[in-house]
């Protein structure tokens, strides 16, 4: 059965609502965020026709694909995609997040503004 990628968005939200280690949480929950988009990005796309490498370009080749796109909603995704692979990537890399709480609330607002756009691409209701 396949993975619904949704639950990477939800776990995103639920992690900051957690207790436990402030830090670790949220930025788990950023890196959670970023995968969910980016694999319903990818996996809509895909059953459209598009295909892509199975290396670490894909990432950039999924944004790529969406930026390309005359619809705006799909420019949007992209834009929006690139924002939270950059959030991820700090959450994921960085020894030092000057404030993880305000990346994680800014996740969370993108994460909202792309909820209609996700369930026209990947056709859900």
């Amino acid at each position: 059965m396949k993975f619904d990628w949704n639950k990477f968005v939800s776990l995103c939200h639920s992690l900051a609502q957690e207790n436990g280690d402030r830090e670790a949480l949220l930025r788990t929950a950023i890196s959670r965020g970023y995968y969910g988009v980016f694999n319903l990005a990818r996996t809509a796309l895909q059953s459209q026709g598009h295909t892509f490498s199975s290396g670490a370009d894909v990432h950039q080749e999924v944004i790529q694909v969406l930026n390309a796109s005359q619809d705006n909603a799909r420019r949007k995704l992209g834009h929006d995609l690139r924002s939270l692979r950059t959030y991820r990537n700090k959450a994921d890399y960085d020894d030092t997040i000057a404030n993880v709480a305000a990346a994680h609330n800014s996740v969370a607002v993108i994460l909202e503004e792309l909820k209609p756009i996700l369930i026209e691409l990947c056709g859900r209701k």
